[in-house]
């Protein structure tokens, strides 16, 4: 399976100006201030509906966060969004920032969006001085890194006196296949499969495989310009006869309020981890490789559904407990 998608992994470092507090998972509070601060930054007509405006498909907060399909689109033509180019990692279980303190606040940006990584920096500078969380906790730019390879877990500063200096973004490097492979979810992965939810005792690795074909087809097919060429439902439909080896899975309880909406969210989903045999699971190897830089399943982009693939289930850190 050969799939190609550059992308590139970066951490902002944060130091709270004020005591910022969180009522259950950061992901949509960072998210949404994101949203919030970018849209400020790059919209130039006032607009109060995208759709109606003039720029909807040449904004860069529309790219973003919106991410309309292109009229002349091959997929997707009857959605109103494509998957977004970021995706926030900000730690499960972060719960308060004293003042002065620092948080490293992971991102990645796939494909073109590496292009607009001044305006995310911008925008949470932004965000910064509007506050985060129910105290409207204020927050300042300490830093910002950039992983000096996917995957290397060693990054850089790229940011001196408010100059960039990025690296291009690269495809991850796949790395050669263990006998045992542990999928530990470090974050709720939320993710429906044959119309059910998947939990624990529905668990199904078909439900994985498709979900990242999907995805992965979609990132590429829209910010890297190129469609995948792969038969989706042989894979599928091989990969339901996969079994784990060893399971440790557990249901971890959250919801958020939607602005937008005016009501709470269930955004429940799946933690823990779940390992496999390495000659198992040899054909989809690429795509799960790959798959743990762009996350799975149900709002990706607040950093849910993040996954690390380990070569050892017995080397599997405990996984978090349910909120």
């Amino acid at each position: 399976m050969d799939l190609s998608l550059p992308l590139a992994r970066y951490r902002l470092i944060l130091r709270a100006t004020s005591p910022i507090q969180f009522n259950g998972y950061s992901g949509s509070a960072w998210r949404g201030i994101f949203g919030h601060a970018l849209k400020r930054a790059a919209c130039v007509t006032s607009e109060k509906n995208c759709k109606d405006c003039l720029l909807y498909r040449q904004c860069v907060y529309s790219y973003i966060f919106e991410t309309p399909p292109p009229r002349d689109t091959r997929y997707m033509r009857r959605y109103t969004a494509a998957p977004h180019p970021f995706i926030l990692s900000p730690p499960l279980d972060l719960r308060r920032l004293g003042r002065g303190e620092t948080l490293p606040l992971a991102f990645t940006l796939i494909g073109n969006g590496n292009a607009y990584l001044p305006y995310v920096v911008h925008a949470f500078e932004r965000a910064g001085a509007l506050g985060i969380g129910p105290t409207n906790g204020t927050f300042e730019i300490a830093g910002l890194d950039q992983e000096t390879a996917p995957g290397s877990e060693q990054f850089d500063a790229i940011m001196d006196a408010g100059k960039l200096a990025p690296r291009p973004p690269r495809t991850p490097t796949t790395p050669p296949l263990p006998d045992i492979v542990a999928l530990q979810f470090d974050s709720p992965l939320r993710l429906k499969y044959r119309s059910q939810l998947l939990t624990p005792p529905r668990f199904a690795f078909a439900a994985i495989v498709a979900n990242l074909l999907r995805r992965v087809s979609m990132l590429s097919y829209f910010h890297n310009d190129a469609a995948l060429d792969l038969d989706f439902k042989a894979l599928v439909d091989r990969a339901n006869s996969i079994a784990p080896t060893h399971e440790d899975l557990h249901w971890y309880n959250w919801a958020r309020y939607s602005n937008r909406q005016k009501t709470r969210i269930q955004m429940d989903g799946l933690i823990g981890s779940i390992a496999f045999r390495g000659a198992d699971i040899a054909p989809w190897w690429p795509l799960l490789w790959l798959g743990q830089y762009l996350h799975a399943g149900k709002a990706t982009s607040m950093g849910m559904g993040g996954y690390r693939l380990i070569a050892d289930q017995t080397q599997t850190s405990q996984a978090p407990q349910a909120a």
